[in-house]
C-alpha cells in the first residue's frame, strides 16, 4: 500500500466529519407523537384539549389598529414623526412637514399615514403631480375601508378638480 493510498481514507473521513458538522440538526417539534398501539394500562392516550379562547376574524372592511401599548419602537417612532409632520403642516410649514414625513418614510416605507402627510404637504406647495403620486402609493398600502384610505381617495378627487390651495 502506498503512502497516498493510506492517506486517502483518512482525508475522506475528515472531510465527511466536517461536512456532517455543517449539516443542520433535526429539531424536535413541540407536539407529542402518540402511538396507535394500546398503552400498558390499556387506556387510550388523552385527547388534545380544544383552545379555551376562540379567535374570530375581524369584520370585513374594518381596519385593525394596534393599541399604543402593542406598538413596536419603530412604529412608535413613525407615529411620533407623523404627528410632528401634521403639526408642521397645521402651522403652515409644508416643507418642514415633508422633511419630517420623509424621516418617517425611511423607518416605515409602507405606512399609509406617512404618504397622506406627504401628499397633503406637496399639494399645499402646489406640486400636484408629486402629491398624486404619494396619494396613490398611500392607497396601495392602506387597508380597505380605513380612514386613511378614504382621505387619500378624497385627495386624488381634489386633484382631479380645479385646485385651490389650503393656504390661499
Amino acid at each position: 500500500m502506498t503512502k497516498c493510498q493510506a492517506v486517502y481514507p483518512v482525508v475522506m473521513l475528515a472531510l465527511l466529519s466536517l461536512l456532517s458538522a455543517c449539516a443542520p440538526m433535526p429539531q424536535k417539534s413541540g407536539a407529542p407523537i402518540h402511538d396507535a398501539t394500546p398503552s400498558v394500562t390499556g387506556k387510550p392516550p388523552p385527547a388534545a384539549k380544544p383552545p379555551s379562547v376562540q379567535q374570530h376574524p375581524p369584520p370585513q372592511g374594518s381596519a385593525i389598529v394596534p393599541s399604543e401599548n402593542t406598538l413596536k419602537p419603530a412604529q412608535k417612532a413613525v407615529k411620533s414623526l407623523v404627528d410632528e409632520a401634521w403639526d408642521h403642516y397645521q402651522n403652515n410649514e409644508p416643507s418642514r412637514a415633508i422633511a419630517v414625513a420623509e424621516r418617517a418614510q425611511r423607518l416605515d416605507a409602507r405606512s399609509a399615514d406617512v404618504y397622506l402627510v406627504l401628499a397633503t404637504s406637496y399639494l399645499a406647495l402646489g406640486k400636484q403631480q408629486v402629491a398624486e403620486q404619494f396619494a396613490r402609493r398611500g392607497i396601495s398600502y392602506s387597508a380597505v375601508g380605513s380612514t386613511v384610505r378614504s382621505q387619500l381617495q378624497q385627495l386624488i378627487e381634489q386633484l382631479s378638480s380645479p385646485l385651490i390651495s389650503p393656504y390661499q
